[in-house]
């Protein structure tokens, strides 16, 4: 059992799917699958339960992937220390927009002549699988992924809260009101918003964007899960949104002053940066405290 085959089994824990497995590793499935049998006969257990033409790891296979996580952990790091490489690449995984909202901040702590960036696009939820499997060093995710670092026994560090507030484009009606801007001028116009949540990725319809819909009204003209999109649309019409305040800001929207009655029920969330302590090098915890 090489540090190879360690690597493939770690990616088949981590997508429970033989053929996207294959896929990512480049390797046929019948191929894949002999080699997941060998190393349970090999072991003298199974690590995956078989449920019709799905794999499930079981616990078996959750015990074997800490050890091998350790096992290719150590195994690359002694590779790096021999053949005098000093270059690490540092693998973040986070939803599209926390990558956008802390980018710069995790690249500015960068030692470019030693360590290069990589960001993977995911859901929360996978992010911490990722993790979790080796994939990644690194992962960004709102406090509401608590439970699932807690029960890998990970480590949390809080970034940053972000606040949401309702924005508008330059040229919007609303944007020069000279006072508070009340639940009776939002409802005059429209709002864009995406069917799920940007972090979780849940579809929730309503209330994605985290807006209170059961305690103020109010009128949805277009969804869209394209953030882009979303924000093109405002430049070029009277929609509004319900943003995150790094996204409204940074997109260059007018930030509505809102009366009391709405102002009151805007959301937070706070944004904690997640990694494994037990498999992470020096120069990674080094990293982690400059960006925290």
């Amino acid at each position: 059992m090489g540090f190879d085959d360690l690597k493939k089994i770690q990616h088949l824990i981590y997508t429970q799917n033989l053929h996207t497995s294959a896929e990512a590793l480049n390797i046929s499935v019948s191929a894949l699958s002999k080699q997941v049998k060998k190393i349970e006969n090999k072991l003298g257990t199974p690590l995956f339960d078989r449920v019709g033409r799905n794999i499930i790891v079981n616990e078996q296979g959750k015990k074997f992937s800490v050890y091998a996580r350790s096992l290719v952990h150590e195994y690359e790091q002694m590779c790096s220390e021999f053949s005098g490489t000093t270059q690490h690449l540092i693998r973040i995984a986070a939803p599209a927009l926390l990558i956008s909202a802390f980018s710069d901040r995790v690249a500015s702590e960068l030692d470019i002549t030693t360590q290069s960036l990589k960001f993977l696009t995911a859901f929360e939820g996978d992010a911490i699988k990722m993790l979790a499997s080796g994939q990644v060093d690194m992962a960004i995710v709102t406090h509401e992924a608590q439970s699932d670092w807690q029960m890998l026994n990970m480590q949390c560090f809080t970034l940053d809260t972000l606040i949401s507030h309702l924005y508008v484009a330059n040229n919007h009606p609303l944007a020069n009101k000279n006072q508070a801007v009340s639940l009776v001028d939002i409802a005059q116009y429209p709002f864009i918003c995406p069917t799920r949540s940007p972090f979780c990725g849940i579809e929730r319809g309503l209330g994605s964007d985290g807006w209170p819909d059961h305690l103020l009204p109010r009128k949805i003209g277009v969804f869209t899960d394209d953030l882009q999109s979303q924000l093109q649309l405002m430049k070029t019409s009277d929609y509004m949104s319900y943003l995150p305040d790094v996204v409204g800001e940074g997109a260059q929207l007018v930030r509505l002053n809102l009366d009391e009655s709405v102002h009151r029920h805007e959301t937070k969330e706070k944004i904690s940066l997640v990694y494994q302590p037990s498999v992470a090098s020096g120069w990674l915890n080094q990293f982690i405290t400059k960006i925290t």
